[in-house]
């Protein structure tokens, strides 16, 4: 007797291709938030690694680094004196697993690199806000899920002046308080905000977002 050949009929092709749909729709956006979550953990170990660097040193000399021509923001791996001669911290070259693109900085900043902020308030900053709040430290900073600047440089100086007024970022996005500079995974893996840590005497919480 001639055997009978079986086979998947259409539908059944169907249902699977179906369930197969049901589940990617299911995995994969919690695979980008376990993703998410994976990064910051990662950013909140490193910035520990800097701050215990930035501490050490501070503890040395008595201050924290300057930035670079006097300024008060730079990236983290021009802060060379963390990592010679004395190695605080083996290399300052630590990328920010949030940083944009290149594309999205090559205009307005073709100096741009992928390691994290360092806000120093030092330098003018000291003739500036600690002259007013008598303090000084800094703050290390990472983009966050959004991927954009938020200014979280600013936090310590909203912190002391509560009452200093909303503040516009450029961005179209008008920040009412200091927390909204901050990194808030409850209002969604991807939300705005920045993920920082702050050190020294800035009347701030060593920990910022996340």
């Amino acid at each position: 007797m001639e055997r009978t050949r079986k086979a998947f009929t259409l539908i059944e092709l169907l249902i699977v291709v179906a369930i197969i749909a049901i589940l990617a729709a299911i995995a994969v956006p919690n695979f980008l938030e376990a993703q998410v979550r994976s990064k910051i953990s990662r950013v909140k170990a490193d910035m520990r690694s800097l701050a215990t660097a930035l501490q050490t040193y501070a503890t040395d000399y008595n201050d924290y680094p300057d930035t670079p021509n006097g300024g008060n923001m730079t990236y983290i791996q021009f802060i060379p004196m963390l990592s010679t001669p004395v190695a605080y911290i083996t290399s300052t070259e630590i990328r920010d697993p949030f940083t944009p693109p290149p594309s999205v900085h090559a205009s307005s900043n073709p100096d741009w690199h992928a390691t994290y902020w360092y806000a120093s308030y030092n330098g003018i900053w000291r003739s500036d806000l600690t002259r007013q709040m008598g303090r000084k430290g800094y703050i290390i900073s990472c983009y966050g899920p959004d991927r954009v600047q938020d200014t979280i440089e600013f936090y310590p100086y909203w912190k002391a002046f509560p009452n200093s007024g909303p503040y516009d970022n450029g961005d179209g996005r008008t920040y009412a308080a200091p927390c909204d500079l901050l990194y808030d995974p409850t209002n969604g893996t991807k939300s705005w905000g920045n993920i920082g840590r702050c050190g020294g005497d800035l009347g701030c919480e060593e920990q910022l977002g996340g």
